[in-house]
């Protein structure tokens, strides 16, 4: 299938909104987006192009087909990455070697986007061969980069040629696309020739009618289109259709829903009263507890008062206890002391009286 990705660099400044959105709705498969920086080629449309960008991305959803003939390539391929273009493309005479073109690929990848490489008119297609199996699309320029509205050159018709064969016979899976001068009278030759995705500019640009126009390149049949819009057509009535049965059925799941939500309300309700009756007896319970917590305080400290009463009564019983003892010592002592003395007393009576007893003998 052939594509047509519609260069925007002749595109009237002052009306460049309009153009974009009738392209968009011409149905153009892409916007080619065409960066130069004034030193890889002459002109330099870097501020335009990141203005027209701008612009798309407001009104379309059409992929981005973005063309940097630059020379600091990731400079610019890191400036659209926000843009989440389709494809970056950058030339493979801006690298300075083989290993910086495939890091350079590496790095559109990583960032999932689908890595392009172009080649200029005098490069030879050989060199392009070996990245083939790298890239999603080969760009083969069909007219001197850097400048729009010049005509095609047709030995570059002969490379297109050569790449499709090469990527035939090696089985590669890969777009090939052609940029510069192309019209309604070479675009034939350019899709005989393998190319399958058409960069046009002024051709569509300048014309009256660009859908039209697109459809003439991609050699659309006049019945096939007119059969393309009734299938639109018949697609569109029975989307209405869908919709309005949707649509039916939606007015019946919201009665559903609302049925539910009602019920759900409900319940969430007797919930609350439920949690809120729980709170009243946990709120009575907590007043209890504090009530019964100021009386176990109140007994603690009687406790305590008792305990200091008792330990002071304890002091008072040792101490009496003391006393007594050193009564009972004190006793003792005399007491003896009195008995040896009486003792001793009458033990000399005795003596006396048994004299007397003697003597009156």
């Amino acid at each position: 299938m052939v594509e047509v990705s519609t260069s925007i660099l002749s595109a009237d400044r002052e009306n460049s909104l309009g153009v974009f959105y009738n392209l968009e709705v011409a149905k153009t498969n892409y916007f080619h987006i065409d960066v130069m920086d004034g030193e890889f080629v002459e002109n330099n449309t870097i501020e335009l192009m990141q203005e027209y960008v701008g612009q798309i991305k407001q009104i379309s959803n059409t992929p981005l087909d973005i063309h940097l003939m630059v020379k600091d390539i990731k400079i610019f391929v890191n400036s659209y990455i926000p843009y989440e273009p389709n494809t970056i493309t950058f030339h493979l005479e801006a690298c300075e070697n083989e290993e910086e073109a495939k890091e350079i690929i590496r790095y559109i990848h990583d960032n999932h986007i689908k890595a392009g490489m172009a080649i200029k008119p005098n490069t030879s297609v050989e060199e392009i061969y070996k990245y083939l199996p790298y890239i999603n699309s080969v760009l083969v320029m069909t007219v001197e980069p850097g400048k729009g509205g010049q005509k095609l050159i047709p030995e570059t018709i002969d490379k297109v040629k050569k790449i499709k064969e090469y990527i035939e016979s090696n089985n590669i899976d890969i777009d090939i696309e052609v940029d510069g001068g192309v019209n309604l009278e070479n675009v034939e030759k350019l899709k005989e020739a393998g190319a399958n995705i058409i960069v046009v500019g002024t051709a569509i640009i300048n014309s009256k009618d660009y859908n039209k126009t697109i459809e003439e390149i991609m050699n659309l049949p006049l019945e096939e289109t007119t059969k393309k819009n009734l299938m639109t057509l018949k697609s569109t009535y029975e989307g209405n259709n869908n919709l309005i049965y949707l649509l039916s059925m939606n007015n019946q799941a919201i009665d559903n829903t609302s049925s539910t939500l009602v019920t759900t309300a409900k319940t969430v309700k007797s919930q609350l009263l439920e949690l809120r009756n729980g709170l009243v007896k946990l709120e009575s319970g907590s007043n209890t507890l504090y009530n019964s917590s100021s009386k176990i305080t109140e007994g603690v400290s009687s406790l305590y008062q008792g305990t200091n009463q008792l330990v002071s009564g304890t002091n008072q019983l040792v101490s009496g206890t003391s006393t007594l003892k050193s009564g009972i010592s004190t006793y003792n002592q005399e007491g003896i002391s009195t008995l040896v003395s009486y003792a001793n007393t009458i033990q000399n009576k005795t003596q006396k009286i048994k004299k007397l007893i003697q003597l009156s003998e």
